[in-house]
């Protein structure tokens, strides 16, 4: 049998509870969160592997640089799926179910492919230039296939996307503002630092349509890391075609 007091003391008890839950603060959601996280596992890698080769190769260095440079930022991009592997595997889950999805990065990935195409095409009929990242690949191509492929398709799509978009993404919440340091430090780092060449464009609107991709699809970094490969997997194309075609 419950009683008047028994009773009473229940009500008594829900309001408190009522109250306790209406007084808890709300967590408000940061404005400006910084963190290097992908920047360090990007980085260090390639620090670690060239003092290591250093100190065994010693003067033979300078001549396996390249190799060396390939190979610690395959290591880094390994090093990048584990320390994210659960965020990967949630944005492929969301990627898959959300709109826009994958449909719309594979598209988005073609646009920015033909507009790279274009501004390169434009820019080498005017100023005669070829990009020192593509010089790069055609001689990496020719020395060490599998490595320079490992490196085009694999780690710079994983490695490049968590730096420009997902860290770059996460400090800077504004989209505009987003938008131009993800471009232009993408357009920088492709260009050896110097900003004060027409190779930059190409390199930027890359960048803009990889920024896009990830914030338009909900931050989802498989979605630019599935353009960056689709992107890196044409340009391949175009250099090892011509160079298996010139073998035969």
């Amino acid at each position: 049998m419950v009683t008047k007091k028994s009773t009473a003391t229940k009500k008594t008890t829900v309001k408190k509870s009522t109250k306790a839950v209406a007084k808890a603060p709300e967590k408000k959601e940061k404005k400006f969160t910084f963190d290097l996280t992908p920047l360090a596992i990007y980085l260090l890698p390639q620090f670690a592997v060239a003092f290591a080769a250093v100190f065994i190769l010693g003067d033979s260095f300078s001549e396996h640089a390249n190799t060396i440079g390939s190979i610690s930022l395959i290591l880094a991009a390994i090093i990048m799926l584990i320390v994210y592997r659960k965020r990967i595997a949630e944005d492929a889950k969301r990627l898959k179910k959300s709109k826009p999805g994958i449909g719309f990065a594979i598209g988005m990935a073609l646009l920015v492919l033909l507009v790279n195409f274009i501004a390169t095409t434009v820019i080498g009929a005017i100023f005669g230039s070829v990009s020192e990242n593509q010089s790069t690949l055609e001689s990496g191509f020719a020395s060490t296939l599998v490595i320079t492929l490992l490196m085009t398709v694999f780690s710079a799509p994983v490695n490049e996307e968590f730096v420009f978009r997902a860290m770059l993404g996460k400090i800077f919440k504004n989209d505009i503002v987003f938008y131009i340091i993800s471009a232009l430090t993408f357009a920088i780092i492709h260009t050896g630092f110097n900003l004060f060449t027409i190779s930059v464009i190409p390199y930027a609107l890359v960048g803009l349509g990889f920024a896009f991709i990830f914030r338009k699809t909900g931050d989802n970094i498989v979605a630019s890391i599935l353009a960056h490969f689709i992107n890196n997997l044409a340009a391949v194309a175009m250099v090892i075609i011509p160079l298996l075609a010139g073998g035969q």
